[in-house]
Formats: C-alpha cells, sequence, structure tokens
C-alpha cells in the first residue's frame, strides 16, 4: 500500500528560509504515527533542515540533483 502525506500552508508554501514555518505537535505525532516502520520521501534541503534525521525506524529515501556528502 503506498500512502501520500503532503502538508503546506494556505498559499501552498512548503518552507521559508528553509524552514518549515509552522509548529504544532499535533502534526508531527500524526506524521510520526503515519510513517513509522515504512519509507518517508524527501527533498535534499529537508533532510539536512532537521536535526532528528535520519528518521529513525523509517527508511529515508533522499532525492536529489547533487551528492550527498557522508
Amino acid at each position: 500500500m503506498i500512502k501520500l502525506l503532503a502538508i503546506a500552508e494556505k498559499n501552498f508554501g512548503l518552507s521559508k528560509n528553509g524552514k518549515i514555518p509552522w509548529e504544532f505537535s499535533e502534526d508531527r505525532n500524526l506524521f510520526q504515527k503515519l510513517t513509522l516502520n515504512s519509507a518517508v520521501i524527501m527533498g535534499r534541503n529537508t533532510f539536512f533542515s532537521h536535526k532528528n534525521f535520519p528518521l529513525k525506524n523509517r527508511i529515508n529515501c533522499v532525492i536529489t540533483k547533487t551528492d550527498i556528502p557522508n
């Protein structure tokens, strides 16, 4: 089964200055519940923008045009 989860603000923005422009624990908890023990696909900037990456107990798939440093 494939699930798609996308989060955007009312003008369909995804980030501002390299960060998510909102912080709701309910959203974070739902994201964790829905993605636990599954694969998560994200861009390079998302992967490197958070201190909690790679996400634990998930397969982290990073889509990028550039190399990712080891």
